[in-house]
């Protein structure tokens, strides 16, 4: 029985939340992560407290004790696929003015 109550209660949280945000997001740029009222310093601080979070931790702690001192290859594979993410597809897309990929594919044609 408490189950029930605890999803109805998440739904209409949800719905509520929906609600709520429809009214105040009109326009393309409210629709952005806080209506692009955060700076870079602090959404760099947001990236790096999510690279650095205990999942990441504990997993490369894991794949250590059970494969070896090998596995440490991983946090740094992982440390430069972001940069190459963040200097090849980031960074143009955000220059062109386009949302996602494929809006960048057709810029270029």
């Amino acid at each position: 029985m408490a189950s029930w109550v605890a999803v109805a209660l998440v739904v209409l949280a949800t719905v509520l939340v929906g609600g709520f945000g429809l009214r105040i997001s009109r326009t393309t740029s409210d629709f952005y992560v806080a209506s692009r009222t955060v700076r870079p310093r602090l959404n760099a601080a947001a990236i790096s407290g999510e690279y650095l979070s205990a999942a990441s931790f504990l997993g490369v702690a894991g794949l250590v004790l059970v494969h070896g001192p090998d596995m440490l290859w991983y946090p740094v594979g992982y440390t430069a696929g972001y940069l190459v993410l963040l200097v090849f597809v980031a960074a143009p897309l955000r220059r062109s003015g386009a949302y996602t990929l494929p809006d960048l594919s057709l810029i270029h044609i």
